[in-house]
């Protein structure tokens, strides 16, 4: 068990449960609240709720990657907020790239799972009228075109 109280293998389903708290909570906070105050202050609750020690500096770590993930665009929200990145690609869980001054990187950025990358599709597209289904994937590079 690592300083925090929760042992490392249980981080993914804390980090899980809180991500769900603060963005599924049924109250919709208070009339005027900004969104980030009131997922901050679900985030606060949620982590009262569960009961566990976190040192700082994860406590801090969890808070910024949930509200990225709640109320942004999740681990690659860093990347749309740098300046210096003219492109940002998503090519899977583990392969995500940047663009600078016109070269191609690989970062160290990842999501939990595929899962995960389907949700950050579905949050970018849903709002122009697109779903993700199989069907309207196959236009994405890195998607099959015969879903047989």
């Amino acid at each position: 068990m690592a300083e925090t109280g929760v042992p490392a293998e249980h981080l993914p389903m804390l980090r899980q449960w809180l991500t769900d708290q603060v963005a599924f909570a049924p109250e919709a906070g208070t009339p005027g609240e900004p969104g980030e105050r009131t997922a901050e202050r679900r985030f606060e609750e949620a982590l009262d709720r569960a009961g566990v020690s976190l040192s700082p500096s994860l406590r801090e770590q969890l808070r910024k990657e949930i509200l990225a993930e709640v109320l942004g665009m999740g681990p690659i929200q860093p990347l749309l907020d740098d300046p210096s990145v003219s492109e940002v690609m998503v090519n899977g869980p583990t392969k995500v790239f940047v663009e600078r001054a016109g070269q191609l990187t690989r970062t160290t950025i990842t999501f939990p799972d595929d899962a995960a990358v389907l949700r950050l599709v579905d949050r970018i597209i849903l709002p122009l009228g697109r779903a993700s289904t199989l069907t309207v994937r196959r236009w994405m590079p890195g998607f099959p075109t015969d879903p047989g």
